[in-house]
């Protein structure tokens, strides 16, 4: 038998939301832009590590282990175009 899993928010009534947006707001904006940047380098890994389909993306993408080698990466697929 599968467990089930509740809703996270099964407690919470839309009248809360406002207060919940300000609080998570008024965090420090530092805070935010690093988790952003967490985020959007995930998103970008899971992108590059599909395009090529190889037999195995996500073991490719996690060979690339230096920040440096992944920004040439990045800039190699998306910025080569560019004047």
């Amino acid at each position: 038998m599968a467990k089930s899993q509740a809703n996270p928010d099964h407690l919470l009534a839309p009248e809360q939301f406002p207060g919940l947006n300000k609080a998570f707001y008024a965090t420090k904006p530092w805070e935010y832009f690093n988790l952003l940047h967490h985020a959007s380098e995930a998103l970008l890994r899971l992108y590059l590590a599909h395009e090529p389909l190889t037999a195995c993306p996500w073991l490719d993408m996690a060979r690339v282990r230096s920040p440096g080698k992944f920004k040439q990466i990045v800039e190699a697929r998306f910025l080569r175009d560019l004047p």
